[in-house]
């Protein structure tokens, strides 16, 4: 997450490359974040296998996603994703967010908007889960 950084020669978080970066942070285990859009960071919820694409032959039980969710295709397994919390998830990323001017947000989003990311041209808008950058 990018974040405004007010001191000097640097912090633990800067790195010289993005391989640099990777191979220091882990990512998670479905390397896609599938879990925190599905059930928005829940821990204690367990995870349901489904098929997403009609007659893929897996090594496991295929289940069908409960009323309310839909499956969703991650790189190792697909699982049952709560359609409301997608809809939240897809509303705070992926430059979905809308501006109030009607202008498209920055690419970047961060945590909140006291980490002060933006620009000085930009305005922070905070949404459930994620804040972004409108242009003023």
């Amino acid at each position: 997450m990018p974040f405004g950084y007010k001191g000097c020669g640097g912090n633990g978080n800067k790195f010289i490359s993005e391989y640099q970066c990777l191979t220091t942070c882990h990512l998670p285990a479905d390397l896609e974040y599938i879990s925190l859009h599905c059930d928005l960071g829940d821990e204690n919820v367990e995870s349901i296998l489904c098929e997403y694409i009609p007659g893929t032959r897996r090594h496991y039980p295929i289940s069908v996603c409960p009323s309310g969710y839909e499956c969703k295709q991650g790189q190792f397994f697909d699982i049952c994703c709560n359609i409301k919390n997608q809809q939240i998830y897809d509303k705070n990323t992926s430059n979905k967010p809308k501006c109030k001017n009607g202008k498209n947000p920055s690419e970047h989003y961060g945590k909140s908007c006291e980490d002060e990311f933006c620009t000085k041209e930009e305005e922070c808008i905070k949404l459930e889960i994620f804040a972004h950058c409108c242009p003023k």
